[in-house]
C-alpha cells in the first residue's frame, strides 16, 4: 500500500517537473516582437556553422513583411538578406554575430516564425 502511494505521487508530480524544465522566457537579450505565441527558449546552446548560440523561437499570426519591418527598426545596424529554401520563405537579419530569422513554412502559409540566435562567446 505504501509503495503504491509513493508511485502514484511520483507519477502525479512528473508532468510538473517536466514542465518546469521548459522555458518560455527569451534569454537571448535580442529584441522580441510583441505578438509572439508558442514560445520556446532552448536551454542548451545550439550549434550552427561551428558557433554556439542561445536560441529562442516563437510564432506570430502577423505576416513576414510586418515582422521583418519591425525588426528593421529594432535592429537598425543589422544587415539583411533573403533566407529562402525549398520549404522556408523569409529573411535573416545579422547584427554582429547575432541573428534574427523571420520566415514562413511554405509560400502559402499564414503568419511567421521568429528565431533569435544570440552568439555565445567561445572560451
Amino acid at each position: 500500500m505504501r509503495i503504491s502511494t509513493i508511485v502514484m505521487c511520483t507519477l502525479m508530480l512528473a508532468p510538473v517537473s517536466l514542465t518546469a524544465q521548459t522555458s518560455h522566457e527569451n534569454k537571448t537579450g535580442l529584441p522580441e516582437y510583441p505578438n509572439l505565441v508558442n514560445r520556446t527558449q532552448y536551454e542548451k546552446p545550439q550549434q550552427d556553422s561551428g558557433h554556439s548560440y542561445l536560441m529562442f523561437t516563437a510564432e506570430t499570426k502577423d505576416e513576414v513583411p510586418v515582422v521583418e519591418a519591425w525588426y528593421r527598426k529594432a535592429l537598425p545596424k543589422a544587415t539583411e538578406r533573403p533566407k529562402n529554401t525549398s520549404v522556408t520563405y523569409g529573411y535573416e537579419l545579422t547584427n554582429g554575430g547575432d541573428k534574427v530569422q523571420v520566415y514562413k513554412l511554405g509560400q502559402n502559409a499564414k503568419g511567421a516564425i521568429v528565431e533569435l540566435w544570440k552568439l555565445v562567446p567561445s572560451n
